[in-house]
């Protein structure tokens, strides 16, 4: 008889086994029972049969292209941080330049914030 998904089963220590997925090379995305608690008892049994080679290969391929966007991504949003900061300091900048230029000393001349 095959396993349902509203299946419960027991584990060696009494508790209800939980469902997880396996993200190995062998069996990617194949979903088995395990023990409920951290440390567990070491019960295992498989819930999907084994997949055939062709599957697991389309899997690592699109697993893949899938960290490679997922990477892709990461490196354009610390990109944008980046910018971001920049122009804020560039902001910064300009205004503490121009409030600097704008300024007039006690002797009635003006004075330029030089920045090393």
């Amino acid at each position: 008889m095959k396993a349902g998904m509203s299946e419960t089963r027991r584990c060696f220590c009494g508790g209800f086994a939980r469902l997880e997925t396996s993200w190995t090379r062998d069996n990617p995305g194949r979903r088995f029972w395990t023990c409920c608690r951290k440390k567990g008892c070491g019960y295992f049994d498989w819930f999907d049969p084994q997949m055939c080679a062709r599957s697991k290969m389309i899997i690592h391929g699109l697993l893949n292209r899938i960290n490679k966007v997922n990477d892709e991504l990461k490196s354009s949003r610390m990109r944008e941080k980046l910018l971001g900061f920049l122009i804020v300091i560039g902001v910064l900048v300009a205004v503490l330049s121009a409030n600097a230029t704008q300024h007039n000393g006690s002797s009635g001349t003006k004075t330029v914030l030089e920045l090393a």
